[in-house]
Protein backbone atom coordinates (compact mmCIF):
# COMPACT_ATOMS: atom_id res chain seq x y z
CA UNK A 1 0.00 0.00 0.00
CA UNK A 2 1.13 3.62 -0.79
CA UNK A 3 0.05 5.08 2.28
CA UNK A 4 -2.63 5.12 4.99
CA UNK A 5 -6.38 5.70 4.66
CA UNK A 6 -7.94 8.34 7.25
CA UNK A 7 -11.62 7.61 7.24
CA UNK A 8 -13.68 11.32 9.11
CA UNK A 9 -16.62 11.38 10.33
CA UNK A 10 -18.08 14.85 10.98
CA UNK A 11 -20.80 15.33 13.60
CA UNK A 12 -23.03 17.74 15.60
CA UNK A 13 -19.72 19.55 17.14
CA UNK A 14 -17.69 16.36 17.48
CA UNK A 15 -15.59 14.76 15.17
CA UNK A 16 -14.52 11.25 14.87
CA UNK A 17 -11.43 9.83 12.50
CA UNK A 18 -10.11 6.91 12.35
CA UNK A 19 -6.13 5.79 10.18
CA UNK A 20 -6.46 2.51 8.73
CA UNK A 21 -3.53 0.42 6.81
CA UNK A 22 -0.66 1.13 8.58
CA UNK A 23 -0.61 -1.57 11.28
CA UNK A 24 -3.13 -1.51 14.05
CA UNK A 25 -6.00 0.89 13.61
CA UNK A 26 -5.55 4.26 15.30
CA UNK A 27 -8.71 6.60 16.14
CA UNK A 28 -9.22 10.37 17.24
CA UNK A 29 -11.86 12.45 18.45
CA UNK A 30 -12.33 16.15 18.54
CA UNK A 31 -14.20 19.34 18.50
CA UNK A 32 -15.55 20.18 15.21
CA UNK A 33 -14.39 23.79 15.82
CA UNK A 34 -13.01 24.86 12.44
CA UNK A 35 -10.52 23.69 10.08
CA UNK A 36 -7.29 24.21 11.81
CA UNK A 37 -8.48 22.09 14.56
CA UNK A 38 -9.34 19.35 12.01
CA UNK A 39 -6.22 20.13 10.18
CA UNK A 40 -4.34 19.50 13.93
CA UNK A 41 -6.24 16.50 15.10
CA UNK A 42 -6.10 14.59 11.72
CA UNK A 43 -2.05 15.51 11.58
CA UNK A 44 -1.66 14.17 15.02
CA UNK A 45 -3.51 10.95 14.33
CA UNK A 46 -1.56 10.39 11.53
CA UNK A 47 2.09 10.81 13.64
CA UNK A 48 4.23 11.28 10.61
CA UNK A 49 2.26 7.94 8.47
CA UNK A 50 2.49 8.59 5.07
CA UNK A 51 -1.40 9.17 4.08
CA UNK A 52 -3.04 8.82 0.98
CA UNK A 53 -6.30 9.70 1.36
CA UNK A 54 -8.68 11.00 3.61
CA UNK A 55 -12.44 10.50 3.39
CA UNK A 56 -15.00 12.56 4.94
CA UNK A 57 -18.38 11.85 5.76
CA UNK A 58 -20.74 14.89 6.26
CA UNK A 59 -23.81 12.99 6.61
CA UNK A 60 -24.51 13.91 9.85
CA UNK A 61 -23.95 17.92 9.03
CA UNK A 62 -26.47 17.62 6.38
CA UNK A 63 -28.91 16.21 9.01
CA UNK A 64 -32.16 18.61 8.42
CA UNK A 65 -32.85 18.52 11.85
CA UNK A 66 -29.18 19.85 12.54
CA UNK A 67 -28.65 22.29 8.97
CA UNK A 68 -29.51 25.89 10.22
CA UNK A 69 -32.97 28.21 9.91
CA UNK A 70 -36.16 27.40 8.05
CA UNK A 71 -37.06 29.72 5.28
CA UNK A 72 -39.64 31.10 3.65
CA UNK A 73 -39.20 30.71 -0.17
CA UNK A 74 -40.74 34.15 -2.28
CA UNK A 75 -40.06 33.26 -6.04
CA UNK A 76 -41.10 36.84 -8.28
CA UNK A 77 -42.43 35.79 -11.44
CA UNK A 78 -44.25 36.96 -14.64
CA UNK A 79 -47.26 34.45 -14.41
CA UNK A 80 -48.48 32.18 -11.27
CA UNK A 81 -47.57 28.80 -12.08
CA UNK A 82 -51.24 26.96 -12.77
CA UNK A 83 -51.32 23.86 -11.14
CA UNK A 84 -49.65 25.43 -8.46
CA UNK A 85 -45.97 25.60 -6.98
CA UNK A 86 -44.60 22.12 -7.39
CA UNK A 87 -43.02 20.26 -5.00
CA UNK A 88 -39.87 22.80 -4.04
CA UNK A 89 -35.95 22.43 -4.93
CA UNK A 90 -35.06 18.62 -6.02
CA UNK A 91 -32.51 18.77 -2.98
CA UNK A 92 -33.97 16.58 0.06
CA UNK A 93 -32.05 19.00 2.61
CA UNK A 94 -33.01 22.24 0.97
CA UNK A 95 -37.02 20.94 0.89
CA UNK A 96 -36.40 20.39 4.91
CA UNK A 97 -35.39 23.71 5.65
CA UNK A 98 -38.09 25.44 3.08
CA UNK A 99 -41.26 26.44 5.47
CA UNK A 100 -42.90 27.83 3.32
CA UNK A 101 -43.18 28.54 -0.86
CA UNK A 102 -44.80 31.51 -2.20
CA UNK A 103 -45.33 33.26 -5.72
CA UNK A 104 -46.28 36.64 -6.66
CA UNK A 105 -46.79 38.52 -9.98
CA UNK A 106 -43.94 40.54 -11.13
CA UNK A 107 -39.96 39.90 -12.73
CA UNK A 108 -37.96 40.77 -15.97
CA UNK A 109 -36.67 39.18 -18.54
CA UNK A 110 -32.50 38.47 -18.87
CA UNK A 111 -32.23 42.02 -20.68
CA UNK A 112 -34.32 44.13 -18.19
CA UNK A 113 -37.23 44.07 -19.63
CA UNK A 114 -40.62 44.42 -17.33
CA UNK A 115 -42.46 41.14 -18.22
CA UNK A 116 -44.99 42.18 -15.20
CA UNK A 117 -45.43 44.98 -12.58
CA UNK A 118 -44.21 43.66 -9.33
CA UNK A 119 -47.46 42.80 -7.04
CA UNK A 120 -46.38 44.59 -3.73
CA UNK A 121 -49.97 43.44 -1.97
CA UNK A 122 -49.03 39.87 -2.41
CA UNK A 123 -45.44 40.60 -1.23
CA UNK A 124 -47.06 42.16 1.50
CA UNK A 125 -48.96 39.20 2.07
CA UNK A 126 -46.23 36.59 1.75
CA UNK A 127 -44.22 38.42 4.15
CA UNK A 128 -47.19 38.40 6.57
CA UNK A 129 -47.99 35.03 6.10
CA UNK A 130 -44.01 34.26 6.96
CA UNK A 131 -44.02 36.09 10.08
CA UNK A 132 -42.99 33.33 12.11
CA UNK A 133 -40.00 32.31 9.54
CA UNK A 134 -37.19 34.24 10.95
CA UNK A 135 -35.92 34.16 6.71
CA UNK A 136 -36.97 34.63 3.51
CA UNK A 137 -35.62 34.21 0.19
CA UNK A 138 -36.52 36.54 -2.52
CA UNK A 139 -35.88 34.86 -6.21
CA UNK A 140 -37.01 36.90 -8.99
CA UNK A 141 -37.57 36.01 -12.76
CA UNK A 142 -34.64 38.11 -14.78
CA UNK A 143 -32.89 39.13 -11.52
CA UNK A 144 -29.74 38.97 -12.95
CA UNK A 145 -30.38 41.30 -15.49
CA UNK A 146 -32.46 43.55 -13.70
CA UNK A 147 -32.79 42.83 -9.90
CA UNK A 148 -35.31 46.09 -9.42
CA UNK A 149 -38.47 43.63 -7.92
CA UNK A 150 -36.13 41.62 -5.73
CA UNK A 151 -35.13 44.48 -4.72
CA UNK A 152 -38.55 45.99 -3.65
CA UNK A 153 -39.40 43.25 -2.45
CA UNK A 154 -37.22 43.11 -0.03
CA UNK A 155 -37.47 46.25 0.77
CA UNK A 156 -40.99 45.78 1.21
CA UNK A 157 -40.33 42.84 3.68
CA UNK A 158 -37.92 44.71 5.64
CA UNK A 159 -40.47 47.56 5.96
CA UNK A 160 -43.00 44.81 7.36
CA UNK A 161 -40.67 42.37 9.48
CA UNK A 162 -37.56 44.51 10.23
CA UNK A 163 -36.32 41.28 12.50
CA UNK A 164 -36.51 39.12 9.43
CA UNK A 165 -33.12 38.08 6.83
CA UNK A 166 -33.74 38.18 3.83
CA UNK A 167 -31.63 36.66 0.92
CA UNK A 168 -31.80 38.19 -2.62
CA UNK A 169 -30.61 35.72 -5.67
CA UNK A 170 -29.32 37.86 -7.97
CA UNK A 171 -26.53 38.60 -4.48
CA UNK A 172 -26.15 34.55 -5.18
CA UNK A 173 -25.45 34.31 -8.73
CA UNK A 174 -26.59 31.75 -11.30
CA UNK A 175 -28.93 31.91 -13.79
CA UNK A 176 -31.41 29.63 -13.22
CA UNK A 177 -34.39 30.42 -11.21
CA UNK A 178 -33.69 26.48 -9.57
CA UNK A 179 -30.65 27.23 -8.61
CA UNK A 180 -30.85 30.64 -6.87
Amino acid sequence: MEGARIGILLGAGRAHAALVGDGEPRHATGPNASERVLARMLRGLAGGTRVASVTWDVSAELDPALAGTPVAAVRVVPRLPAGGLGSGHPSPLLRSLQARRGAVIGGHDLFGVELAPLDIYAVLAEAAAARDIPALAVTASGAPGCADHELAAAELVHDTRPEARVSQSHQVGGLGLLDR
